[in-house]
């Protein structure tokens, strides 16, 4: 009796054959790198912990603008816009 997987010329696939891997292009290959990098990355990235200074000069800092506003006068506050306005044409050009 004779072994038909080894003696049969092909007819049978070699059981212990790995099978045929599809090429990437060079796209592919591109997105995969990007991909791998973008992961990593992402991975590493942790959040810094918040100091105390910064917390407080988050609490109280949106109260500064609006009590350095009520204590402007209208004067100074359109001096300030005119100044303001004067710059932003300066840099845009008039």
């Amino acid at each position: 009796m004779t072994n038909l997987a080894s003696g049969s010329a092909g007819l049978y696939p070699d059981p212990m054959a790995k099978p045929a891997r599809k090429r990437e292009d060079f796209s592919e290959t591109a997105r995969r790198v990007v991909d791998t990098i973008v992961a990593r990355h992402e991975q590493d990235e942790k959040p810094e912990p918040e100091s105390e200074a910064t917390a407080q000069a988050r609490r109280t800092g949106a109260k500064g603008g609006k009590s350095r506003a009520a204590k402007l006068t209208p004067e100074r506050r359109s001096e300030i816009a005119r100044k303001a306005a004067a710059a932003r044409w300066a840099r845009h050009g008039a």
